[in-house]
């Protein structure tokens, strides 16, 4: 049993199972009476115990934390937002990259290719397939002033969009409010939209020239094989990974201005890396399904960009929340602790009495209030005398009181174990 227990418990670890999880995981496992109980009661009992661990999982708590944010609303008001912002930042983009490097011919139908695999169908190439035509995107005016004026405006754009989502994320984490600098929080938000811009074209850059210049390379150097090309694809897609995972760490820490424990900051941007990295695949590969729909086909490159924006959107989000490692939403358990039953049922200055009532005010939210519950009034039920109803009393209390003996044997020997484990810990610290 004790080797089972540890088993358990080093399960609950690698999951992040919160010590709520981890007591019912405890008490489903079979030991003892358990061994001899059988039959639905058995089945429901470990089922109920797997769930409430399930539940605890850092997954499902982060999950949960996403779900009461409103974590897809949030994703899907960023999506529609990003599209419109899109449109800023490749201008911006496209004239800088057109005042610079334009003239030459081949970099810029590479620099095309990876902006639409970025951004799938954004960008018209050279078949002629794409939303934008990049020559519309190039700023130029009969004045420098009017150039200035347009550029002022798609920065805003830009930096509206950069504004809901550092709230966005903030909501993830619980921090529904900052007291920040506007100049400086003017300045972050407009670097988060250049580093996000650069990273969105600088990985996929290093998606579609990195990998052709490794091949031939490799090819060169007699090194060909499907081997050395798989362990190729494998290198383009950490590098790109990895420049995913920093534009992740910027906006968290600097545009949000959240700042994560070191090492939930580095595994949630790995996986947030991850899977931006494979829906940019699953993006690309939408479009030619899409494509083939008669009623998609005319909007099948806007369907693409705006799912592939709501998907990462949702990752980013979800990754917040999993950085977060929030604890076990509180369920309320009756309707009287939101005073569901009570009119207002919400804090208003209508009625000022509602404003003793326990709530959140930065969102006036209600908080929940335990002690509202409303009792089940106790049943008054006549004595039971006699033989029949004396033995069954005298029963109850003898297993009522080994119940609560055993309880505190059981106590004890938590107790017990936890203090050994101290003992090695201290122990173990001392030897290094």
């Amino acid at each position: 049993m004790t080797q089972q227990n540890t088993v358990m418990d080093r399960t609950s670890r690698a999951f992040g199972v919160d010590q709520r999880g981890r007591q019912a995981a405890r008490r489903g496992a079979p030991s003892g009476a358990r061994v001899a109980e059988s039959g639905m009661g058995g089945v429901v009992h470990k089922g109920k115990s797997l769930v409430e661990w399930v539940q605890g999982t850092r997954i499902m708590r982060g999950i949960g934390r996403y779900g009461k944010a409103r974590g897809g609303l949030l994703a899907g008001g960023i999506a529609y937002s990003a599209l419109f912002a899109i449109t800023a930042a490749l201008t911006i983009s496209w004239t800088v990259f057109m005042a610079t490097l334009g003239r030459n011919a081949q970099l810029r139908e590479t620099v095309v290719d990876a902006v639409n695999a970025a951004l799938p169908g954004i960008l018209q190439d050279s078949s002629g397939e794409g939303l934008i035509n990049p020559d519309d995107l190039i700023l130029s005016g009969t004045s420098v002033v009017a150039t200035v004026i347009a550029g002022a405006v798609l920065l805003w754009t830009a930096m509206s969009i950069m504004a809901g989502l550092a709230t966005a994320i903030g909501a993830m984490f619980g921090v529904n409010q900052r007291t920040e600098n506007g100049a400086v929080s003017i300045l972050f938000r407009l670097a988060g939209f250049v580093v996000l811009a650069l990273g969105i074209l600088t990985s996929a850059i290093i998606g579609s020239l990195v990998g052709s210049v490794g091949t031939l390379l490799l090819t060169h150097l007699g090194l060909d094989g499907a081997l050395v090309q798989f362990g190729t694809k494998i290198a383009v897609f950490l590098l790109a990974a990895t420049v995913d995972a920093l534009v992740i760490m910027f906006i968290i820490r600097f545009t949000s201005g959240i700042r994560v424990p070191r090492r939930d900051f580095i595994t949630g941007a790995a996986l947030g890396a991850l899977l931006l990295s494979i829906i940019r695949v699953v993006g690309t590969s939408a479009v030619s399904s899409v494509s083939g729909n008669p009623l998609l086909a005319p909007f099948a490159a806007i369907a693409t960009l705006l799912l592939w924006l709501n998907l990462a959107s949702r990752i980013v989000l979800m990754v917040s929340a999993y950085m977060a490692n929030p604890p076990r939403a509180y369920v309320a358990q009756d309707p009287e602790e939101l005073r569901a039953t009570t009119t207002p049922n919400y804090v208003t200055l209508s009625v000022p009495e509602t404003l003793t009532w326990p709530h959140d005010p930065i969102t006036g939210s209600l908080l929940p209030e335990p002690d509202n519950a409303t009792e089940d009034e106790e049943e008054e039920l006549p004595e039971w005398g006699g033989l029949a109803g004396n033995l069954a009393r005298r029963r109850a209390e003898k297993l009522e009181s080994k119940a609560r003996e055993a309880q505190l044997k059981a106590e004890e020997a938590r107790a017990h174990y936890v203090n050994g484990q101290r003992e090695l810990a201290r122990s173990q610290r001392k030897d290094s």
